[in-house]
């Protein structure tokens, strides 16, 4: 078990230049996502303006609305009918597609994750944490809680907003944690779980 903290993660150019993002954590530890040899690497970004998601062959995607402005989301050529990004909805899609994103409103900021298709399997779901201690459970070989409104509590480990806390686990075997808001209010956070393709 580990967090990557806040002030550990890296602010660094997209790879096609037209923008920056902040990794949050990326495996393996020294990989460079610019050259493509990474198995995952999460990040979250501001967008500002209209511009164009950068091109990573072999990889999936896959992206959430955390705030701000609305994205549209059109493909090269229009193959694919265009995606309108709402706060929370989660769109994924194959890395190696050209994809316009046009942004509705002030400027948003997003969370998502790059992994290698044929090495790895993933998901992200969005929950919704109460200020009562609930269960939560893991089984995935790598899960990664980022809180994305409010700071949370996860077995008495606080866990600040846009980091990561990352749980390796045994595989197929489910594990018992608690979990709560740090407020009086319910909180979110973003679940992603990735597991190695056998």
């Amino acid at each position: 078990m580990r967090i990557h903290k806040i002030n550990q993660q890296l602010r660094m150019p997209w790879k096609n230049g037209l923008g920056t993002s902040t990794q949050i954590a990326i495996s393996p530890e020294s990989a460079d996502f610019t050259k493509g040899d990474f198995l995952w690497r999460i990040s979250s970004a501001e967008i500002f303006n209209d511009n164009l998601f950068s091109i990573f062959p072999n990889h999936d995607r896959i992206l959430t609305h955390l705030s701000g402005g609305e994205l549209e989301l059109s493909f090269q050529n229009n193959l694919k009918p265009n995606v309108l990004l709402k706060q929370h909805m989660i769109y994924s899609w194959n890395g190696a597609e050209q994809i316009q994103c046009k942004l509705l409103g002030e400027s948003a900021t997003d969370l998502g994750i790059i992994y290698h298709r044929e090495l790895i399997e993933t998901s992200m779901s969005i929950v919704t944490v109460s200020p009562m201690p609930q269960k939560i459970l893991l089984k995935a070989e790598v899960n990664l809680i980022i809180p994305i409104e409010d700071e949370i509590f996860f077995d008495g480990t606080k866990i600040l907003k846009l980091e990561a806390l990352q749980i390796e686990t045994p595989t197929n075997k489910l594990h018992e944690y608690s979990i709560r808001s740090s407020t009086r209010q319910a909180s979110k956070l973003a679940l992603i779980q990735i597991r190695r393709r056998t």
